[in-house]
Parts: C-alpha cells; structure tokens; sequence
C-alpha cells in the first residue's frame, strides 16, 4: 500500500495565497505546491550570474572540443580554483543551458545542475543529476480546470513529482526568506538516482516550493555521496533558484576520505525574448 492510501497526518493551512482552511495530507500539499509551481509563467530564457566557491577541492567548468560544458569538483588540477564566477544563459526552446568558460568562449550542457529555472528544477525532480533523456518531451502545462480545484483528486495528486515518490509529513519549517512554511520527506518509489529527491518546503504565504534537497550516490571502489540542498524565490515573477550548496564525500572501501563542500549564487537574472544563437555551439 502507497503512502498515498497510508493513515497520515493532515496538515491544516492557514488561511492566504494557497488555501482557504483547507486540510491536505502530505502528498496532496506536494502536489498542489508542484502544480502552482507548473502554473506560473515560464520564461522563453533565462540569463544570470553564478558565484560559487568550493572548500576541499577546486572547481573546473571548461569547454569540450564538442563544445559541451565539462564541469567538476577536482582536487589536484591547477586549472581548478576555489572560487569561480561565470555568466550563463538558458534556452527553453531545447533545454540547453550555455556557460562562459572564459571570455569570448562558451560551453552548453543539458544537465540542469546549473539550470536555476523551473524547467531545470522540475528535470531534477523527474529524471535526476543528469537531466531530461534526448527523448523526453517536457510535462503539459495543468489545465485551467484542474488549477481551480481546491483539494487535488488522487489522480491530479499521482501527477508529476508524487507519481515517482512516496511523501511523508516533516512538519512546520520556515522558508529562506522568513516565511512560514511546511516540510515533507520524500521517498524515490524506485531508481533513487533517477529521482534523487528527499525533501521539499512548501511556503505557506504563496503555495510554492522554497526548497529543495536531493540525495545522490555513485556505486564503486571509490564511490561518493553528496547531499544537494536547494533554495526558491522569485524574480520579475519568476520561481528560480537562488542558492545552492553541495556536500560531496568520497569514500574507499566503505572509508570516507573526502568532503568536499560548495555553494553557487545565482543573481543578475534577465528573461530576454531571444539570446544570441553563438552561445550554444555544440554538436
């Protein structure tokens, strides 16, 4: 028996934004906030800023003769610096996301790592670290009808993000900007590392996420874990991320012998209508 059918604490919502005194189980108040989150308007792309520094290791981002981005936690190459600025632009169009290498060269990736729209968000949530397969089609926009439910039917709570996790009640936790919010724990029904999330906030005041942690995992003699935690707000009225900070431990042999930690700022955000092509030139 799914948590969906499971005898689970409601949540009861204050009145605002997200709902008026009504009472949704865990699963429900996911999905409902993952919904909103569908619902806003998507920008056609993204332009920011990305700040990160790195303790334990340094950080690499350079150019394939491909032209896609590489890019790494690394310890012991003297192109990698603890401290990194660069420029990035995401195209919606295909998913790609351009990274300036140095100046005058770019890089593009499909990985949503350092994607901080919500197209990048929900591909986490969907298929992982590695992002949308060249197959996949993106998810349909809810329909207006199903916007103004007031309480998700099971159907519309199976969709998306519940359809691959089971969700369990965390309790009251605020939200980066202060606001008040809600905390449930999510548990991958199968393939953790296709969907590597474990934990979500709802913001109570606007029904959206304000934060995201996801779990990852690499098998091996030498394997690592890494704990990814992720913060929401808005700019010009669109969901971004604004922060993200990374946990990495190496392990041998079941040893761990590295950590590695990280944080990436994202600011300076824009949403041009169009972006120059030559900044996704891979083949």
């Amino acid at each position: 028996m799914t948590a969906l059918y499971a005898a689970l604490a409601l949540v009861l919502l204050p009145r605002g934004a997200f709902a008026d005194d009504a009472v949704l189980s865990p699963e429900q108040l996911y999905a409902r906030a993952v919904e909103h989150m569908k619902a806003l308007p998507q920008p056609p792309n993204a332009t920011y800023a990305v700040d990160i520094h790195v303790d334990g290791a340094g950080f690499l981002l350079d150019r394939k003769p491909d032209g896609r981005a590489e890019i790494g936690f690394v310890v012991g190459d003297r192109n990698a610096k603890p401290d990194g600025s660069f420029q990035a632009a995401y195209r919606s169009s295909d998913g790609l996301t351009a990274l300036q290498t140095k100046p005058g060269q770019w890089a593009d990736t499909t990985d949503p790592l350092f994607d901080p729209t919500w197209s990048g968000i929900s591909d986490w949530i969907r298929y992982g670290l590695h992002g949308r397969p060249a197959t996949a089609t993106p998810m349909p926009s809810p329909t207006p009808a199903a916007q103004a439910t007031a309480v998700p039917e099971i159907a519309a709570v199976t969709a998306f993000g519940v359809a691959y996790y089971d969700v369990y009640d965390r309790g009251v936790k605020s939200c980066a900007n202060g606001d008040p919010g809600h905390a449930v724990h999510l548990i991958a029904h199968r393939d953790p590392a296709d969907h590597p999330l474990t934990d979500a906030t709802i913001d109570l005041s606007t029904g959206e996420l304000c934060a995201l942690s996801f779990a990852v995992r690499q098998a091996g003699p030498v394997s690592l874990r890494a704990s990814i935690d992720l913060d929401l707000g808005t700019v010009n009225d669109q969901p971004v991320v604004t922060h993200e900070s990374f946990v990495i431990t190496v392990h041998v042999l079941a040893f761990a012998v590295k950590q590695i930690k990280a944080i990436a700022t994202y600011h300076n955000f824009a949403f041009p209508q169009s972006l120059d092509p030559s900044l996704f030139q891979s083949k």
